[in-house]
Formats: C-alpha cells, sequence, structure tokens
C-alpha cells in the first residue's frame, strides 16, 4: 500500500498527460490518501480548511519535522513500493493533482454524490442516548448531546463509497476498464463494485474465506453489482 503523502497547493492545474489505455490499476491498494482538513463537502478542492491539531513550537526549527513538498520527513516517507509499480503511481499522483481544479470531473463527481451516493446524508440527534448520558451527570448538570452522521444511509451502506467512486472517476480518466480491491468485511468490496456500475468498469474482488463465509449479504451484493468475488486463502 502507498503512504505517499499528497500535498493540495494552490496554483495552475498540471499540465495533461496522455492517456493509457487497457492499463489495470488497484484504485483501492494503490490510491492515495486523502488528507482530511475538516470540512464538510466530499468534493475534491485545492483550498484547505483549518488547522486544528496542536503543532510543537520545535517545529519550525527542525525541518525534519517539517516534512517537504514530496512527503518526506529528512530520511524518512515517500513511496515504498516495487519499483514497477512506480510509473502507474507517478501518473496517478498527477492525475489526482490534475482533477482537483478540473471544473469538469468536480461537476461530474459532485452530481453522482447526489444522485447516485444519496448525499447530503443527515445529521440525526439522538436524542433517547443524549437523555442517558445526561441522566448519568445529572449530579454535575451537564452531560453531551449526541448526534449521529448517517453515513450508513448512502448508496452501499456505508461513507466507503465516497472514497471509491472518485477513486473510480480517476481511473476512467486515465484508461483504465478494471478496477482490483481487496476487502475484508465486504463494506469496501460493495462500495467499489457500486462505484464500477456506474461508471461501466470491471470489477474484481478479493477477500478471504472466513470473510466471504462470516458476510455472505455482502458477497452477493458485490456479485448483483457486477463483481468477481475471488476467494483468497491464507494459513
Amino acid at each position: 500500500m502507498s503512504s505517499t503523502k499528497i500535498f493540495q497547493v494552490r496554483g495552475q492545474p498540471l499540465p495533461r498527460f496522455p492517456v493509457k489505455n487497457h492499463r489495470m490499476i488497484n484504485t483501492v491498494v494503490c490510491g492515495f490518501p486523502i488528507i482530511s482538513h475538516h470540512r464538510v463537502s466530499n468534493v475534491l478542492s485545492r483550498t484547505s480548511g483549518p488547522f486544528l491539531g496542536y503543532v510543537p513550537a520545535r517545529t519550525d526549527e527542525n525541518p525534519f519535522l517539517r516534512g517537504d513538498s514530496n512527503g518526506r520527513f529528512g530520511k524518512f516517507g515517500g513511496k515504498f513500493v516495487p519499483e514497477t509499480l512506480m510509473s502507474c503511481l507517478r501518473d496517478l499522483e498527477d492525475e489526482f493533482n490534475f482533477v482537483l481544479s478540473d471544473h469538469e470531473f468536480q461537476v461530474e463527481f459532485t452530481a453522482a454524490l447526489r444522485d447516485y451516493v444519496g448525499r447530503e446524508t443527515p445529521l440525526y440527534f439522538a436524542e433517547r442516548l443524549t437523555q442517558h448520558y445526561k441522566n448519568i451527570a445529572r449530579t454535575t448538570g451537564d452531560g453531551p448531546e449526541i448526534y449521529l452522521k448517517r453515513e450508513d444511509l448512502c448508496h452501499g451502506g456505508s461513507h466507503k463509497i465516497n472514497n471509491a467512486l472518485a477513486q473510480a472517476m480517476i481511473a476512467r480518466r486515465l484508461g483504465c476498464s478494471r478496477v482490483v480491491a481487496a476487502t475484508g468485511s465486504g463494506q469496501h468490496g460493495v462500495a467499489t463494485a457500486a462505484a464500477c456500475a456506474k461508471l461501466s468498469l470491471e470489477c474484481t474482488v478479493f477477500m478471504g474465506t472466513t470473510d466471504i463465509e462470516k458476510q455472505s449479504s455482502n458477497v452477493l451484493s458485490m456479485k448483483l453489482l457486477g463483481a468477481q468475488v475471488k476467494l483468497v486463502i491464507t494459513i
């Protein structure tokens, strides 16, 4: 799995690279994580939100603690993958940075999140759970108000399709015709299969034998969405 950090920078879009057809990438294993900036919207954006964490003062004094534009911290960080994957990962990174400011991609992604995924999902006030903890804390006159973000209402039953859909869209832009994923509980497999079904991409999901037995309903959902589920035997 790649652990490269993608920096959201301001400026002009990166140059477009030629499309390479009939190439297969793993949008799940080879995908790049999007760094959260406490934003409500799932639309990819170059604009970073507020940083709410604590940064030690000495960070400004030691360049090894800051990191550079390539995601390296001194001798640490960067990509550590087989050399045969580097070309694919570079293409993926270039395309990712390009779509951050590509209006056509953003419009399509926003529409898909709304009409296919079912966003925005509601914020539900858990009244009885709130009252339960207020009763526990009644001696202090305090207690939390608990709200649940209903990501389980997204198409596929989890939040995972938000990420899988964007990655599948990037794979299609790169000229890929097939997506490969690995899943444990099956939720990510269902999300990837749903994304591929919308985009007319072939989908192959690898899943362990024990997980297939435990999560038979998710296996059925993946197959109904057109994905091939491959059995993986581990020792």
